[in-house]
């Protein structure tokens, strides 16, 4: 799928939200922006999380999810479709995060993006024993590397209640580990999931140039 050919269309001209969609400024993102990340404010737009209100996510007609990407605000972003095990995500000036099973696999309007992900049809929940280990495939744009090997450990931890907004869910957390020894790149992304496999919250590293992205589900597709 060629998300930059996508038109963004307006999902929140019949809601007062239409300022509250946006997450991030692309003009002002490009690669090696991890840096400036630490000294420049404002590049990541969002709102405080008082503004992020049970009664604005609920006057919204679609499925939503908050995004904090490091250390910047959060942001708002709305689900434009469904395909199978697929959603595409998008923010109101044309940020797009496809998801598939709640796991970030394909990027665009982040200036260094996500453009393929090959891995072994691995489900949460798909072994009794709690942990598997397997290879997978990252490739992105900017700058060009394509198919870059990550060695993947995926653990099923504790229980926990994780408040989202004013509700209270039930959830399993996982624990997947990423490594590549070539660049020395080892991260720790967590999802937490209810009994039917639904990832309610993650914190996802999808490239050693960008920080962690947290993603919290404020509003489930039907």
């Amino acid at each position: 799928m060629n998300l930059k050919t996508k038109k963004f269309i307006t999902l929140c001209a019949t809601t007062a939200c239409l300022n509250s969609c946006s997450l991030i400024e692309s003009n002002n993102i490009a690669f090696g922006y991890f840096e400036a990340f630490k000294t420049v404010k404002g590049v990541i737009l969002g709102l405080e999380n008082k503004a992020l209100t049970p009664d604005l996510i609920n006057n919204i007609p679609y499925a939503s999810m908050i995004i904090t990407i490091g250390k910047g605000a959060p942001g708002l972003v709305i689900l434009e479709s469904v395909k199978d095990a697929e959603s595409t995500w998008v923010s109101a000036d044309g940020v797009y995060l496809i998801l598939k099973e709640g796991k970030i696999i394909n990027t665009a309007g982040l200036g260094s993006n996500l453009t393929d992900y090959i891995s072994p049809d691995i489900t949460f929940n798909s072994y009794e024993d709690g942990m598997v280990k397997f290879i997978s495939y990252y490739s992105y744009d900017k700058p060009e590397l394509t198919y870059l090997k990550v060695k993947v450990e995926l653990h099923e931890l504790n229980k926990e209640t994780i408040t989202i907004l004013d509700k209270e869910h039930d959830l399993t957390q996982w624990q997947e580990i990423l490594s590549n020894d070539y660049l020395g790149w080892q991260v720790v992304n967590k999802y937490w999931l209810d009994e039917s496999g639904f990832v309610w919250k993650s914190i996802q590293n999808i490239s050693p140039k960008l920080p962690s992205i947290q993603i919290e589900v404020t509003k489930k597709p039907s």
